[in-house]
């Protein structure tokens, strides 16, 4: 089943920024545990390891050796605050995991998103309802805890939300 994703980050907002630190901390932590459970996370083509850094941001994919990549996600640092940036700067992300393994991790740093960065963050995606995020939902509550009642709210609405 093919899982696309569109999300737009606001790389100046504040909320974003103090989020950062502990995103990349727990996409580290979503990746270790697709390995526990034998889900290879790739560098952005598929091949190599996935990048998960504070300045250079985060970029991941499926498994070239088993055809299991598609589109990296993609993730940018925080811009600096420093006036060089329009303040309304933000940027728009898609996401084609074609249902590869690695579909978990996205949608797991998804969820993460929703839950740290506020109104930085927006997502829509494109399946029918929340049954195709259950496993990824599963995974979250093992690593951190449940949903809070925002995340399955704004959840809900990207996966439910149509198009005028």
């Amino acid at each position: 089943m093919t899982h696309v994703a569109s999300f737009v980050v606001r790389q100046l907002h504040s909320a974003y920024a103090a989020a950062w630190p502990q995103i990349v901390a727990d996409v580290q932590q979503i990746i270790d545990a697709c390995a526990n459970l034998g889900i290879v996370i790739a560098g952005p083509d598929g091949t190599g390891d996935p990048q998960v850094d504070l300045t250079a941001g985060i970029v991941f994919n499926g498994d070239a050796d088993t055809d299991a990549n598609r589109t990296p996600l993609r993730l940018p640092p925080p811009l600096p605050s420093d006036g060089l940036w329009p303040t309304g700067t933000a940027v728009h992300f898609q996401v084609d995991t074609d249902g590869g393994a690695y579909d978990i991790a996205v949608r797991v740093t998804l969820l993460r998103l929703l839950h740290h960065a506020g109104d930085a963050f927006a997502l829509a995606d494109n399946n029918d309802g929340i049954d195709p995020w259950a496993e990824a939902i599963l995974m979250h509550s093992r690593l951190f805890g449940g949903l809070s009642d925002r995340v399955r709210s704004l959840l809900y609405y990207a996966t439910h939300a149509t198009a005028a």
